[in-house]
Formats: structure tokens, C-alpha cells, sequence
């Protein structure tokens, strides 16, 4: 998720739904989790210059998203869009992941790309680091929303977007959502 997306999560929870999001991710700090090392721009960038995209390290069995409850996400209003876009063929509970269809995993990184390039000067990464950088030292909501001027461990820098990951199969399927966009950014 982007800094944006975590601020605007972390406007429009009230006060206790804040704290407890912090202090359950506070909590969970130190465990294993999925951290990435490059944005869907940056990716987007290495496949355009025909270099490699490296594998980055993630492991299921480290966990289930710290905002779930019960199997339900304690901030579904208001959730990151990656977290909407994840809209699987079979229920998760039964593969124990989502199936997408392809095209709607395409649609959903050309928009995470758009939102990447909205937030160029802001950060990505896992959703519990991206809620950490944006809280105090001490575990408090940064109430000013003001950026670190340097991320600590665990974000990665925004790219713009220089070049759209469609495969060529979705291409026609998708140049009016692009134009659309275009025009707004």
C-alpha cells in the first residue's frame, strides 16, 4: 500500500479504531513478514529496460493480515486497494489464496500504478510497515500527517509512472480505462 492510502485509512478512523490498529501492529512488529523492494513502477521500469525482476521473499505461513478478525478485516470500509482489487474466483478459506481472473489482476496493477504515481513523493510497502512509518516513535498516530523526510527500514521511495504492465492480450480490452485516467492525472 502507499503512504496516501495509509493516510487517508488513518483520516477517516475514528480515535479508537486507530489505537487499536497501532497496537496491533505494534504487537506484531517484530514477526516475519512479506516486505517488498520494489513498486509496481520500479518493476514496470526493469521490464521496459529488459532487465531481470528479482524474486522478493514471501512466505504464507508467516501469517494472516493483522487486521483481521475473525476472518473479517477490522477496517473493510476503508480498506487499501490492493485489498479491494483482490476479487477471487473461489473463496479464499477453501484454496487458502485468491484465483483472479487475469484481466481484472491487470486492471487492478494499471490503478495501483496510477496510485503509486499519484503518491510520487511519498513510500510504498507492506501495509503494517507503511502504518508504522506513518506513526510517532512512541506508537502514536502522526495526528500532522507529516512525512518522514527519510523512511526508515521497511518502505520503499514512489516511482511515476513511465510505463503500464498490461500484457498484450489485455491491451485493447483496457485503452478506455487508460484514457480515462490519462485525462485526470
Amino acid at each position: 500500500m502507499t503512504a496516501l492510502e495509509g493516510e487517508w485509512i488513518l483520516q477517516n478512523l475514528d480515535a479508537s479504531a486507530t489505537g487499536g490498529l497501532f497496537d496491533r501492529i505494534i504487537g506484531l512488529k517484530g514477526l516475519p513478514r512479506f516486505q517488498p523492494t520494489l513498486t509496481l513502477n520500479q518493476i514496470a521500469d526493469l521490464l521496459d529496460s529488459g532487465e531481470d525482476v528479482p524474486d522478493e521473499e514471501g512466505n504464507p505461513d508467516w501469517g494472516i493480515c493483522p487486521l483481521l478478525e475473525e476472518g473479517k478485516c477490522t477496517i473493510y470500509a476503508f480498506r487499501p486497494f490492493m485489498c479491494r482489487s483482490m476479487v477471487s474466483e473461489v473463496s479464499c478459506q477453501d484454496l487458502g489464496h485468491a484465483t483472479m481472473n487475469p484481466f481484472v489482476l491487470t486492471v487492478a496493477h494499471v490503478l495501483m500504478q496510477y496510485i503509486e504515481h499519484l503518491d510520487v513523493k511519498g513510500f510504498s510497502g507492506n501495509l503494517s510497515d507503511v502504518f508504522l512509518e506513518l506513526a510517532e516513535s512512541d506508537g502514536a498516530y502522526r495526528k500532522d500527517l507529516t512525512r518522514p523526510s527519510a523512511p526508515r527500514c521497511g518502505v520503499i521511495p514512489n516511482r511515476p509512472l513511465r510505463r503500464l504492465m498490461v500484457p498484450w492480450e489485455h491491451r485493447e480490452k483496457i485503452q478506455d480505462l487508460i484514457k480515462k485516467l490519462d485525462s485526470k492525472v
